[in-house]
């Protein structure tokens, strides 16, 4: 479980040094890529956690790891509406809360995908009306 959490931060900071937009501007698909990473890191957690934590949590153990999957899963199929913005915003929170919650358990190996979640969150720009680009 060490080496898990080792790799998942290893692979938050790699993600967090890649993006530009923490050093300046981000190129316009770097949002769509970083919810992609936080699904990734979501999935790949709850896969290797979930049999240490059904032997903990029994049942439980399935909504500790499900919810951050659910909720990174639907800010990617929510990328390309025009909810894009609120979903991501609303999946970081949800995902950093919940790392929060069960910060003495499972919350530590829930918290890289949280944290490349609330990054995605931040690097992404509403899109401007349509009368604000014709110059009305």
């Amino acid at each position: 479980m060490v080496v898990l959490l080792v790799a998942a931060v290893v692979l938050a900071a790699a993600a967090l040094w890649a993006v530009p937009a923490v050093r300046g501007a981000a190129p316009a698909g770097t949002p769509r890529a970083l919810r992609a990473l936080a699904l990734v890191l979501a999935v790949l957690t709850a896969a290797l956690a979930v049999a240490d934590a059904w032997s903990d949590s029994g049942g439980f153990a399935l909504l500790a790891l499900g919810l951050p999957v659910a909720a990174s899963l639907a800010a990617v199929l929510g990328s390309s509406s025009r909810l894009a913005v609120p979903l991501t915003w609303a999946a970081a929170l949800v995902m950093l809360a919940w790392a929060l919650l069960l910060g003495l358990g499972l919350g530590g190996v829930l918290l890289p995908a949280a944290l490349v979640e609330a990054l995605a969150a931040v690097t992404q720009h509403r899109r401007a009306p349509a009368s604000a680009l014709s110059g009305r």
